[in-house]
């Protein structure tokens, strides 16, 4: 598996043909993030929430415990 390297922000970005030399993740990547950050933040302002960290620690939450299902139940059907 693969670590998540954060963003140090644009002063710090160098990028090549691939992707961030600094970072080293993919255009790809660094634009599907920048999507998701984007659709997650028009949700927010359409429902007018006031408390957007606590919809975004929803998510977080909610992300997290998503991926460790999938993860067991992929090694699960992996042994069968």
């Amino acid at each position: 598996m693969a670590e998540f390297a954060r963003c140090r922000g644009k002063a710090y970005c160098l990028e090549n043909m691939q992707g961030c030399l600094t970072c080293g993740r993919s255009h790809k990547e660094i634009y599907t993030t920048r999507s998701l950050i984007a659709q997650a933040t028009q949700f927010i302002l359409e429902q007018h929430y006031d408390n957007a960290d606590d919809f975004t620690s929803y998510l977080a939450e909610n992300i997290t415990a998503k991926v460790r299902y999938e993860r067991a139940n992929a090694k699960h059907s992996d042994a069968d």
